[in-house]
């Protein structure tokens, strides 16, 4: 690969939103960006202020639906309407010494039968599958994403931060046989996580202990080596000593083309799950791959962190190095 770019940390602050959101910021995402006629679906808004500081202060927030019903504030719940097509969302924050920001999302509603091979919708759904160590990722999707460690956890704290982030990982991403014959591969974010063979897995989970058990047969077969090898493709600036969930939009191997990195290794494992979470619902929402994209998702993950943290107690720094953007070297 030819000598890549230095990877240069998101400028995170650069993006406001709203009219006078100079000193507030809000981001949303549904929980699903796909949903049947008539079904309900959460919602999640996430306020800060233009620093990344939650804000303790009292807010009013509205929510206002293209169709059917909303019910909460900051969490809520979506009444969706009974027929298929885009529904829009679209949430409001006032602040009374910050002035007002808004954040619009949208969902898929989608009838049978499911949405045809070259039917646009926004958005791609993440569906999960294991790389198993020998093989290639398959063509064809409109996204790849890989769940990374580094290297093998040399302390109980990163142990449970890596098996924290393999339990949402298993449990916020749909298996992709359930997806398949919703969307074509072009309209999916094919997130992978690499093992050394081949781990036999439930399309869902029903009971948190399911979860947890399988996370850790996934954990005991991960493939180090080759997450490290698809770490070391972003250069000597890459993160590492964590857990890092790399996108772009062709395969690892398909040579050079830009990453989306986000690097965890400096939180607690509290907040794997907020991220793996965030990042899903986020990413989700966006079309493109362009600058302003990044910049949307990274300042969405900043906010879902903050309150995430603040509600833990914990406190997040080095905000600017936790979503980076690059090329391969």
């Amino acid at each position: 690969m030819r000598p890549g770019k230095p990877i240069i940390a998101l400028a995170l602050a650069a993006l406001a939103r709203g009219g006078l959101a100079a000193q507030l910021e809000v981001s949303c995402a549904p929980e699903r960006p796909v949903s049947a006629p008539g079904g309900e679906l959460g919602l999640q808004a996430w306020v800060t202020d233009d620093g990344g500081k939650p804000l303790r202060e009292a807010l009013r927030i509205s929510w206002a639906a293209s169709s059917g019903s909303i019910v909460g504030e900051a969490r809520s719940r979506w009444k969706l309407p009974g027929q298929a097509g885009r529904a829009t969302a679209r949430v409001t924050v006032e602040a009374a010494a910050r002035g007002r920001a808004t954040c619009e999302l949208s969902v898929e509603v989608a009838g049978a039968p499911p949405p045809l091979p070259g039917v646009v919708t926004r958005g791609r759904l993440a569906a999960r599958v294991l790389l198993v160590r020998g093989t290639d990722e398959p063509a064809g999707y409109g996204e790849y994403s890989y769940l990374l460690f580094a290297s093998a956890p040399d302390d109980a704290r990163q142990r449970e931060l890596q098996l924290r982030a393999v339990e949402s990982y298993l449990r916020e991403v749909d298996a992709l046989e359930q997806l398949a014959d919703l969307r074509p591969p072009s309209q999916l974010n094919l997130t992978m996580l690499p093992v050394l063979r081949a781990v036999s897995l439930p399309a869902r989970f029903q009971e948190p202990e399911a979860v947890r058990a399988a996370a850790e047969r996934v954990l005991a077969d991960f493939d180090y080596p080759r997450a490290k090898h698809l770490l070391d493709l972003l250069g000597k600036q890459a993160p590492r000593g964590g857990v890092a969930l790399a996108s772009r939009q062709t395969p690892a191997a398909g040579g050079d083309a830009p990453w989306l990195v986000m690097n965890l290794s400096m939180v607690s494992p509290q907040l794997a799950a907020d991220w793996v979470r965030a990042f899903c619902w986020l990413s989700a929402q966006e079309r493109g791959w362009g600058e302003a994209a990044g910049l949307r998702l990274g300042l969405g993950l900043r906010n879902a962190l903050a309150v995430a943290a603040d509600q833990l107690g914990e406190v997040l720094t080095d905000w600017p190095q936790l979503l980076l953007h690059g090329h391969s070297r």
